[in-house]
């Protein structure tokens, strides 16, 4: 690789790769591939691990990725020491080392091996001069020093453990909608939406609802036969009666016969589900009044609340089980404006009350809530629909983005390439070049971020109403568009969430708050503005849904 302004003669275009090694007594040397002019000490220093790492000097002992193994096949912590293009590994542990391993835990951002084009060392683990791998080890595991095997932690159950089987909405303690069919549905890939290629062998969903008791409804068990285009499986409930009586849900998927994934959900009834979008804020909320009724919510418990992309099973609610990941979405009691909402409802239905609760974690305009298909529908959003929007084949200007994409490639080897080789420099002075990327160029749209995490992974779902908030980014400075784009999310959120034509509550803030403001006039279905003269006032909202 050419850094910018170098002069280098030669272009290095690989990082260290092991060659072989020789052992001398208790030390074990090994030699690389495309290590010429020696090896040093680097770490990465930013979140994105392609930026140049700096140079740490005489910081051989930083380096802890080094691993030896002798006869016993036990793997120690090793020691190193650079010695040219060659690298000297011992351990007080290997007297008589056969075997080497470096980074096969990860490298990140630890201090780490890299060439005089700071290139890195790639990971590799060999024994007796032989690649290993799980097939050729006897058990199929690395035995570390000091390090107990937990039988759990192995196997197909294991590997599979974080596997998105059911959109976490469906989890222990979930409120879902009395009086509609519900659809339960899930992912049928080991990582979700992250997986292109679907899992091989005979794979099967298993699926099990039990009733309340005196629900009139029979337990429902259904097996699913996953096809390899299938990237998500669901089974529809019938129409069940509101109950505290709690149910259980349970899902398995196997592989040729074996359980590698099991998800059991307990304690979840049937009520009102409503669904809330709100800005970043502390919002008034008065006094709340006990029903007596259960009330829970589910809200974002990720940090991130942004994607260029829909996600169906990650960032809101996560892909793992709460026992596997602290930042995955679960039902809990209801607090603050969540809690307010559904004692108000459930004191005049005498029901439980289920909150999607999705605020924002800053203020973010309302484009950002509405989803990419949607856009068109507001002409003050076209220019993102040609752009965010492209990125998507069934839109029309997708084929443009494509055309785009092929000539930056022809651009890139035709010029590009030619004046790095001429100048030995890289022509736009980033330190490691540019290459095409078949991403949209959207310059600085939020168009869709926030609809990607907090909208894409609850639908569909069946709902008794939508809430939405208005925050100052939505019509403060944008009231002249507010009118179209409010109209556009409304009949956006009912679309996808396909819950038929439930209610559209919205707040509007008034002439004080927004001086250009317009009034949206094309919802479709049940909709209802809210007046308001203070951006955190919910008083109205609650006696609109009360109502």
């Amino acid at each position: 690789m050419l850094r910018a302004g170098g002069k280098a003669k030669d272009l290095v275009a690989d990082g260290p790769m092991f060659k072989a090694y020789e052992v001398k007594s208790d030390k074990l040397i090994v030699t690389f591939d495309f290590a010429e002019g020696g090896m040093q000490v680097g770490q990465a220093m930013s979140e994105n691990l392609l930026d140049a790492p700096a140079v740490l000097a005489d910081s051989e002992s930083k380096v802890t990725l080094f691993y030896l193994a002798g006869e016993d096949r036990v793997w120690h912590p090793a020691t190193m020491k650079i010695d040219g293009e060659t690298i000297v590994v011992s351990s007080p542990d290997v007297k008589a080392p056969r075997g080497v391993a470096y980074g096969t835990g990860g490298v990140g951002s630890q201090p780490s091996l890299y060439n005089k084009a700071l290139l890195p060392l790639a990971p590799f683990i060999t024994y007796d001069n032989k690649r290993v791998t799980s097939k050729d080890w006897p058990g199929g595991m690395l035995n570390i020093a000091g390090e107990t095997i937990d039988p759990s932690t192995v196997g197909n159950v294991y590997e599979y453990r974080k596997m998105p089987l059911l959109s976490q909405q469906f989890d222990d303690n979930a409120v879902l909608q009395a009086g509609k069919p519900v659809t339960i549905w899930g992912s049928t890939r080991k990582f979700g939406e992250w997986q292109a290629e679907p899992e091989k062998g005979d794979c099967k969903v298993d699926f099990e609802f039990a009733t309340s008791t005196g629900s009139g409804q029979d337990d429902i068990k259904k097996t699913i036969l996953v096809t390899p285009d299938m990237t998500e499986w669901q089974v529809t409930l019938p129409p069940m009666k509101a109950s505290t009586t709690p149910c259980t849900l349970k899902a398995r998927f196997t592989i040729n016969g074996e359980v590698v994934h099991d998800r059991v959900a307990t304690n979840i009834v049937f009520g009102d589900v409503w669904y809330v979008g709100a800005p970043a804020g502390t919002f008034n909320v008065p006094e709340i009044k006990p029903s007596g009724q259960i009330v829970r919510m589910i809200a974002n418990e990720a940090k991130r609340e942004g994607s260029g992309k829909p996600w169906r099973f990650s960032v809101s609610t996560s892909r793992g089980q709460r026992a596997e990941n602290r930042f995955a979405s679960y039902w809990k009691d209801a607090t603050g404006l969540a809690a307010a909402l559904g004692h108000g409802i459930a004191a005049k239905t005498g029901q439980p009350v289920g909150i999607i609760f999705m605020q924002s974690k800053s203020d973010v305009a309302l484009k950002n809530w509405i989803a990419a298909d949607f856009l068109n529908q507001a002409p003050s959003l076209m220019a993102d629909y040609k752009t965010v929007g492209s990125q998507y084949p069934d839109n029309p200007y997708y084929l443009e983005n494509t055309r785009r994409y092929i000539a930056d490639w022809r651009s890139y080897w035709g010029k590009y390439i030619p004046d790095m080789i001429e100048t030995k420099a890289v022509p736009d002075g980033a330190a490691w070049g540019w290459y095409p990327s078949p991403a949209p160029k959207i310059g600085d749209s939020q168009a869709t971020m926030t609809y990607n995490v907090y909208v894409e992974c609850f639908a569909p779902a069946q709902l008794s109403g939508i809430i939405f908030l208005c925050g100052k980014a939505m019509a403060e400075e944008q009231g002249a568009t507010f009118g179209s784009e409010m109209s556009v999310l409304g009949n956006c959120l009912k679309t996808k969430f396909d819950s038929g034509d439930v209610p559209f509550i919205y707040t509007m803030p008034g002439k004080e708050l927004a001086p250009k403001i317009t009034q949206p006039n094309v919802i479709t279905g049940k909709s209802t503005p809210v007046l308001i003269s203070d951006w955190m006032d919910v008083g109205g909202i609650i006696n609109a849904v009360r109502e």
